[in-house]
């Protein structure tokens, strides 16, 4: 299981590589950092540097909470908004 993890983790990583930079892509991958960080820990920190926008989805109550944990918009840093 594990190996497969770390397999599917690489596999992501080279996924999103190419796209890199590229201002006419859209995209959002939702991911679970609980698992990642066990299956291959620096994982994490490589896709946040990839991205250019980092958002953590968490659960406070009944709301959610989105915060802007990273963004190359200065704008959108440190947003936090929160929904039913």
């Amino acid at each position: 299981m594990l190996a497969d993890s770390k397999r599917e983790v690489l596999s992501l990583v080279h996924i999103v590589l190419p796209f890199a930079g590229n201002e006419q892509r859209v995209a959002f991958y939702f991911v679970n950092t609980d698992v990642l960080e066990r299956a291959t820990p620096v994982a994490l920190s490589l896709l946040e540097e990839l991205a250019s926008t980092v958002v953590e989805v968490g659960r406070e109550g009944k709301l959610y909470k989105f915060s802007v944990v990273k963004s190359v918009n200065n704008e959108l840093s440190g947003l936090e908004f929160t929904l039913p």
